[in-house]
């Protein structure tokens, strides 16, 4: 299966299961996967799915509200004074 498929796939699952109908999801699928194929997102499926959510799946159904995901954090790496790695009672001893 191609990176593209899975990405489609995906897309039309996660939109099933939120309450879109199955031919609007699979309408907003293949135009996620082809907002996929341009590239040059940050988070490609994430994004990919989004467009499909938002602009396509909501003007084909407008009873159906897209939920947008959070997109994953991770904290940002900060650069700290080393700490000691002795315990406290082994610096009594020394």
């Amino acid at each position: 299966m191609s990176i593209e498929r899975y990405v489609e796939n995906k897309i039309h699952e996660y939109l099933v299961e939120d309450g879109c109908s199955e031919r609007i999801a699979r309408q907003a699928a293949q135009e996620g996967r082809a907002f996929f194929n341009q590239c040059n997102h940050k988070d490609p499926f994430y994004e990919s799915l989004c467009h499909a959510g938002i602009r396509f799946a909501q003007a084909l159904e407008p009873k159906y509200k897209f939920k947008k995901l959070k997109p994953a954090n991770a904290k940002p790496f900060v650069n700290q004074k080393p700490r000691s790695r002795k315990h406290k009672s082994q610096q009594a001893l020394i």
